[in-house]
């Protein structure tokens, strides 16, 4: 007899996550709420910076980084002591990895309305949000932008650790991930593509469509007969399947826990299934390899 089989995909992620605890009404960050929810994350891409004037950059990618720089500077240079205690007290490890938006008029002021945060801890988003709206005029190279421009928003993702030194101060350093290892999907920059997803959708899409394409895998080709010649008890059961997606786009390094070696070694058959990715993961410009995790969930009936 055959089983629904409900695959269920999860991503693993080394970032932190808070619950909305409600916090005093006579902190100072009060008129924050804590109810926002955050938009898909779209980090700008190395093109979109191109418009900017930037005195001995050549390329649009010498553009973004000197942006990524400012960013880097102002969080240096305008974050308080008070502010740096309470984000490492908040954060596990002292990190601070986000999606944050900036919007510039013609002129290069930034529109304090359309720069924000969305940091899930208000009086995190405060004070991250009081960083940003001091962020210095930028200019733009008048030769690569017409009358019709009017303004621009740029998504950049930040990625920060607030360590303390030998002599007991806090300061802010760029967190550098060993891409030799395995990275979770929060620390890419850019998912793999799936074989026949857009490659030109953001992130939050190549996501969905990853996950759409290997349910339908999984339902596919996941033999549920191995359920009813091993004897297991009515209800739900879980198999979860770790592996890699390397830095060619191929599939390795499938493991997989569940409640009997038959039903590990169908989990591990159907992933090695997966086709090869149209593009691996990217941190920066380097391809990485990239930890994937699936619990596959069926119901064993009375």
């Amino acid at each position: 007899m055959k089983y629904l089989l409900i695959p269920l995909l999860f991503f693993v992620s080394l970032s932190y996550s808070f619950s909305q605890e409600q916090e005093s009404e006579t902190d100072d960050y009060s008129e924050y709420q804590n109810q926002i929810a955050p938009p898909p994350a779209k980090v700008s891409t190395v093109e979109e910076f191109d418009i900017l004037f930037c005195e001995g950059c050549n390329t649009a990618e010498d553009k973004k980084y000197i942006f990524d720089y400012l960013v880097f500077s102002l969080f240096v240079k305008k974050i308080t002591k008070k502010d740096l205690v309470f984000l490492k007290n908040i954060n596990p490890n002292g990190r601070l990895s986000e999606t944050l938006f900036f919007e510039f008029d013609s002129s290069g002021n930034l529109i304090k309305e359309g720069t924000e945060s969305y940091f899930t801890i208000k009086k995190e988003r405060a004070i991250i949000d009081s960083l940003l709206h001091k962020f210095p005029k930028i200019d733009f190279d008048e030769t690569k932008i017409d009358s019709s421009f009017s303004s621009v928003r740029y998504g950049v993702k930040i990625d920060y650790k607030i360590i303390e030194n030998d002599y007991g101060t806090l300061k802010i350093e760029k967190h550098q991930p060993d891409s030799s290892k395995d990275m979770p999907f929060k620390e890419i920059d850019e998912f793999p593509v799936y074989n026949g997803c857009n490659s030109s959708s953001n992130n939050t899409s190549l996501k969905q469509c990853m996950n759409s394409k290997i349910i339908r895998l999984i339902g596919e080709n996941f033999s549920t007969n191995i359920t009813s010649d091993i004897g297991l008890s009515p209800g739900n059961k879980k198999i979860y399947v770790n592996f890699t997606i390397n830095k060619n786009g191929e599939i390795e390094g499938i493991t997989a826990r569940g409640p009997h070696p038959a039903l590990e070694k169908e989990a591990i058959r159907v992933i090695g299934l997966v086709p090869k990715f149209d593009k691996p993961g990217y941190y920066g410009n380097e391809p990485v390899d990239v930890k994937y995790s699936i619990p596959i969930v069926f119901n064993i009936p009375e």
